[in-house]
């Protein structure tokens, strides 16, 4: 009957059918013992018993409802209900303990126990639920059988006065009654529950001797697990020994939680992963509550939505270490006893043997695993094992048993090996008969056991592969005998494609790799005949055929491709296969009837090797002895073929084209003018043009020999160190380039002028590597030294006349000047009028200015602090004037100078490049400070001037040379280039500017 109005039963629960409801007649005391006793007799359900016990007890309960507890495990749950409630319940408990709770108490309890206000009863659980329901008066009565207790009978009465003693004897027998029910239902499904698990253990058992897929036995462990333990799903998994992960091989059930198969578990993540960490089975009422699981966060979110709660798992070991897990689940209240474990464990085992045997007889499972059976000698299992099993008995060699499996490999009868002396020795092939016999013969002869491989001639002349596994054991021969020969041809054929790729790959001609791969093909099947014909330019040429004959080859190669052209020149017209099952009938063999016939040629298998366009490069043609068609193992074959075919032409074209692109390649680079160089990271050259010779003298073997020596060494010592410092810059980071210019020392002595372009790096087989070209630039650098000195002399001329001027401003007009200031001075002292004795004070001041400003600008033509005192005291001066001058802090740093002088050109070009740049800062930055920095590094001196004004756009165009204000950019960059210099300005708006320059000292010491 259903559960009463509010309350939910667990899954699996009776939910019983004819509830008495308010109003309805009940049936006698005696109708009701009656029909409970006759339920009892002859119930064989559970579901049957429960309806029967619910209906006598509601029966016997004016006003409430009775609940039925079952014992599962150890845990009581709601199996059955009758009666009504007065509202809707939800969260109630539906499980409980022996001893936890009224339910609990009744169960420890040997009789019928009465709870007078079980509401306010300290062991209740429910009190607030029983108060709402009214229940004045609780009956728990102990479902106690001969063996166990089976339950507990709950009666909960909205009456005070309810029960009498009557209806509680009534209430005692109708519990004794259903007990007995529930033991004989129990017992005789537990014995179903035995025979079906006995039957699923042999099926399973006989699956495993039939087979060694361990998905298709996993799957039938899970399906009769599911069946067996009422789960609601069942899982088979494989422990993956490199990760240790857990990965599904076999599910049943609902799938309520959704996983996509296969399922992967992390070591040690839920309860089939705890199993096999800690090798045992494990058992848990709640697999979501219980502390000892750890859940991934989406496993975990779909368990709980599908309301799985038991569950159950056991490692699958073998020799005491985890290979996989069984595990089952159910839903809520359903718990797995100690039976139910030992029926996992025994499926476990079940599992854990497909798992092992499909390990360890991968290659030849089902030979192994029955041969493995041989001692048992069962004679239907023996002869369904694809492979002739023999019992010999050693002394006289007598056959004792062999199995019928030798007619179907061999087309010999059981009664030929068992009557024929020496039969099977007598059919193996003669290439191999010798080293057989001798091996087994002595190998029988030293008691061991031993495998070994041998051809036999079957009746019908077929040559049969066989892998002879030889035991002895008291004195008999146990032979197994497994057919490999297309494991052999398999090996063969994968020992053929090797070498014919190892042919490819070492750029062997393409007729050798060709006939090669022909005679691949051919060793499978001695009825081929294969060949190779190339399409070039609508005409096919044999390259390729190696057991055609000669006459057959020279009647294919004149027909072109089309309808005419034979089943080759058909197939690479059409750009399709082409079968023709017999020559001598079908219209396209026409071409080649005659030349077919006198040679034995019957049929032809024509295959086109398309190239990635779909054009025809070639035809694998494949002819047979006999009229038939290609099997579909042939047809692999071909399709094989071909395929290896298609590479081996691809790649000699491609060789072609590479060659041809070397050569191009290398007339490019011989031609140029320029070198080309390869280089590693330490310097060392690995490739460089061969007319390398014609710049530096030296052949390019002898810089290879040089190694980094060959390159480094002959770099000019000014220019190394720039040379070495952009050359390790290349290899910082991928892209880097340079482009520079400098000295190196030709094989006769002499220094030639480079321009070397670093073009780019890239890496290979773990090595980086640089490649550039370089120019000589020599003529162009004389030519430059030659504007520079004309430069250089114009500039110099131009200084000597301003130290002229200088020189005349000082002694003459300054001594001029003086004069007159005294003159002016003793006019101040004449006693003559007042106004003349003023005039001649202001005569004394203009004089005054007017000396200071031509000493002043004698100074800033040509500062004699230059030549006298040099470069760093000169700039100091200047700059110390320029700071009270304008108002500008001005450092100077020309520590790095060190103490020894630099020529007069580059002191004046350095001390004018920075008047300029201060210049500009006074007219155009608006800065506050200005930092000078010389620095003196090797054979360069760079200076540096910086500020903290406006800045500018360096990127915007410059006002032509003719305009003041691009003057002062214009000499300085000049005055640094006539050095064989740089200048560089950085620069942004409001960032401030900075001058940047650098001049060779080179001729000072060349």
């Amino acid at each position: 009957m259903p559960a009463p109005r509010g309350w939910s039963l667990p899954p699996g629960s009776a939910l019983l059918t004819r509830p008495p409801g308010i109003g309805e007649s009940r049936t006698t005391t005696m109708t009701s013992l009656l029909e409970l006793a006759w339920t009892a007799s002859t119930a064989v359900r559970r579901a049957d018993v429960l309806e029967a016990l619910a209906e006598a007890a509601a029966g016997l309960v004016p006003d409430g409802f009775v609940l039925i507890w079952l014992m599962a495990g150890e845990r009581l749950i709601l199996r059955g209900a009758a009666g009504h409630l007065l509202q809707a319940h939800a969260g109630l408990r539906i499980e409980y303990a022996p001893g936890e709770g009224l339910v609990g108490a009744a169960a420890l309890a040997r009789d019928v126990s009465v709870v007078d206000d079980p509401a306010g009863d300290t062991r209740s659980h429910e009190a607030a639920f029983l108060r709402a329901e009214g229940v004045r008066r609780f009956v728990g009565v102990p479902l106690g059988a001969r063996y166990a207790l089976e339950g507990v009978l709950g009666v909960f009465s909205r009456r005070a006065d309810w029960p009498d003693a009557a209806t509680l004897a009534t209430l005692g027998v109708h519990g004794s009654h259903a007990a007995l029910a529930l033991e004989s239902v129990r017992l005789f499904a537990d014995g179903e529950r035995r025979r079906r698990a006995a039957e699923a253990l042999a099926a399973v058992g006989q699956a495993l001797a039939h087979s060694l897929d361990p998905r298709a036995v996993g799957h039938l462990i899970a399906d009769s697990v599911l069946a067996l333990l009422e789960a609601r799903d069942v899982v088979v998994y494989r422990l993956d020994p490199a990760t240790g992960h857990l990965s599904s091989v076999a599910f049943a059930g609902e799938g309520a939680a959704g996983f996509t198969h296969p399922v992967i578990l992390p070591p040690g993540t839920g309860i089939s992963g705890r199993a096999v960490l800690e090798r045992r089975p494990i058992t848990t009422p709640d697999l979501l509550r219980d502390p000892r699981f750890v859940h991934q966060p989406e496993h975990r979110e779909r368990l709980a939505r599908a309301d799985y709660r038991a569950a159950m798992a056991v490692p699958l070991l073998v020799d005491g270490e985890p290979i996989g897990a069984l595990g089952a689940a159910a839903g809520h209240g359903r718990v797995f006893d100690d039976e139910s474990r030992t029926l996992l464990e025994a499926f476990a085992d079940q599992a854990a043997v497909a798992l092992n045997t499909a390990r360890l007889f991968a290659g030849e499972r089902s030979a192994r695993a029955e041969a493995q059976a041989l001692e048992r000698r069962f004679h239907d299992l023996v002869n369904g094992v694809d492979a002739i099993l023999t019992e010999i008995e050693l002394p006289g060699r007598r056959v004792l048993f062999i199995n019928g499996r030798v007619e179907p490999l061999l087309g010999y009868t059981v009664e030929q090996l068992m009557t024929e002396p020496d039969f099977w020795r007598s059919r193996i092939h003669p290439d191999d008969r010798e080293r057989a016999v001798a091996f087994a013969d002595q190998e029988l002869a030293a008691g061991r056991d031993f495998v070994h491989e041998y051809r036999m001639l079957a009746s019908d002349g077929r040559v049969v592969w066989m892998r002879d596994s030889v035991t002895i054991s008291a004195g008999r021969v146990h032979s197994l005998k497994v057919d490999v020969t297309a494991r052999k041809r398999t090996e063969a054929l994968l020992a053929g494609e090797s070498r014919v790729l190892t042919l490819i790959a070492g750029s062997e001609p393409l007729p050798t790799v060709l006939d090669a791969l022909c005679r691949v093909i051919e060793e499978q099947d001695a009825d081929m005949l294969c060949s190779v014909l190339l399409v070039e330019d609508g005409r096919m040429r044999s390259v390729a055929g190696p057991r055609l004959p000669e006459a057959y080859v020279q009647a294919v190669d004149p027909l072109g491709t089309g309808p005419a052209g034979g089943v080759p020149g058909v197939c690479a017209f059409r750009r399709q296969p082409v079968i023709v099952e017999d020559l001598a009938t079908d219209a396209l063999g026409e071409p080649l009837r005659a030349a077919a016939q006198a040679h034995g040629l019957r049929a032809c298998w024509a295959l086109p090797v398309l190239d990635v366009a779909g054009l025809p490069m070639a035809v694998f043609a494949v002819y047979a002895r006999t009229a038939r068609r290609p099997t579909e193992a042939e047809r692999q074959l071909i399709s094989r073929a071909a395929r290896l075919a298609g590479i081996a032409i691809e790649r000699g074209r491609a060789e072609l084209a590479l060659r041809a692109s070397e050569q191009r390649y290398r007339m490019l680079i011989t031609n140029i003018p320029d070198v080309v160089w390869l280089t590693d990271r330490q310097g060392n050259t690995v490739f460089v043009s061969p007319h390398v010779e014609r710049l530096g003298g030296y052949t390019a073997e002898e810089i290879y020999r040089a190694g980094p020596a060959g390159w480094f060494g002959r770099v000019h010592p000014d220019d190394l160190p720039i040379v070495q410092r952009h050359f390790a810059a290349l290899f910082v980071a991928p892209g880097r380039t340079f482009d520079l210019e400098y000295r190196i020392q030709h094989k006769d002595g002499r220094w030639i002028w480079l321009r070397d372009r670093a073009v780019t790096t890239y890496e290979e087989h773990g090595t980086t590597y640089a490649y550039g070209i370089y120019t000589d630039i020599t003529d162009r650098k004389r030519a430059e030294d030659i504007r520079a000195l004309l430069l250089n002399q114009v500039i110099t001329v131009q200084e000597e006349e301003r130290r002229r001027i200088s020189r005349e401003l000082h002694d003459e007009t300054a001594q001029s000047l003086a004069s007159l200031l005294l003159g002016l001075s003793a006019l101040a002292e004449a006693r003559s009028l007042k106004g003349a004795r003023a005039q001649a004070r202001e005569l004394h001041q203009v004089v005054t200015r007017a000396l200071a400003e031509v000493r002043r600008l004698a100074s800033g033509l040509r500062p004699s602090v230059l030549d006298d005192l040099g470069l760093p005291t000169a700039i100091q001066r200047y700059a110390s004037d320029f700071g009270q001058t304008r108002g500008i802090a001005v450092e100077v740093d020309t520590s790095g100078l060190g103490e020894a002088r630099m020529s007069a050109p580059v002191e004046t070009a350095l001390y004018r490049i920075m008047q300029e740049a201060l210049s500009n800062v006074a007219r155009h930055a608006g800065a506050r400070r200005v930092r000078v920095q010389l620095d003196r590094f090797g054979a360069m001196v760079s200076m540096v001037i910086s500020d903290d004004g406006a800045g500018f756009d360096p990127g915007r165009p410059p006002a032509p040379a003719t305009a003041a204000h691009g003057l002062g950019i214009h000499t300085m960059r000049e005055r640094a280039l006539v050095l064989n210099g740089s200048l560089a300005i950085d620069s942004a708006a409001g960032r401030g500017t900075r001058v940047s320059v650098e001049i060779p000292l080179a001729a000072e010491r060349a």
